[in-house]
C-alpha cells in the first residue's frame, strides 16, 4: 500500500527511523537523512511518502521543504525489497506532487547503489564539498552588513536576516 502523509505521527516516525537504521547497517554507510515537520511553507504538500505491506514499512521518501521553490528529499527502501521498483514508484508520486525546478537529494559518495538509482531517474550528482568551496569563493564577509540570526520554529532552526529579509536558513 502506497500512502502520503502531510503530518508525520510518532509511530510512523519511529518506523522510518528503524528502516533508516536497517539501511545504514546493511549498506555500511551513515546515510544523509531529513524529516521536516514544520508547516509554515507549503502546508498542504505531503512530507512523507511510504509503502507498507502487512503493516511492515518497506520504504519511504521524506521531504524537506526549503522554501516555495526548493525541496530536498531522502529515500530509503528496505534491503530485502530493493529491485522491486518501490523507490521508483515513491519518486514518481513525489514528482507528481512537487512540480518544482529545484529538487535536491543528499547522498553519500560511497552510496553507489543510490547514485545509480538517482542517475537513472535524471538526477546529476554533485559534491557538497565542491558546492561549499564554490560558495565560499563568492562569500561576502560579515563585516559588510549587520547580520541577525533568529530562531525560527524550533531551537535547531535558524534564519539569517538582513534588513528584515530572510537570506538564509539552517
Amino acid at each position: 500500500i502506497f500512502t502520503k502523509a502531510v503530518q508525520i505521527n510518532k509511530t510512523l516516525m519511529e518506523q522510518c527511523n528503524i528502516l533508516y537504521q536497517t539501511c545504514c547497517t546493511k549498506d555500511g554507510i551513515k546515510h544523509p537523512y531529513c524529516f521536516e515537520d514544520e508547516f509554515d511553507v507549503l502546508k498542504d504538500f505531503p512530507r512523507l511518502y511510504y509503502v507498507q505491506f502487512k503493516n511492515k514499512l518497506l520504504g519511504f521518501l521524506s521531504v524537506y521543504i526549503i522554501d516555495n521553490n526548493r525541496v530536498e528529499f531522502c529515500i530509503f527502501v528496505h534491503p530485502d525489497y530493493r529491485g522491486k521498483h518501490l523507490g521508483t514508484r515513491l519518486l514518481n508520486t513525489f514528482f507528481a506532487d512537487y512540480p518544482m525546478t529545484n529538487i535536491e537529494v543528499s547522498i553519500s559518495p560511497e552510496n553507489q547503489l543510490g547514485i545509480h538509482f538517482l542517475t537513472k531517474n535524471a538526477f546529476d550528482p554533485a559534491s557538497t564539498e565542491l558546492l561549499m568551496k564554490t560558495q565560499l569563493k563568492s562569500y561576502i564577509p560579515q563585516k559588510m552588513f549587520q547580520p541577525h540570526f533568529q530562531n525560527a520554529q524550533s531551537p535547531n532552526h535558524f534564519k539569517y536576516m538582513i534588513e528584515h529579509h530572510c537570506v538564509g536558513s539552517c
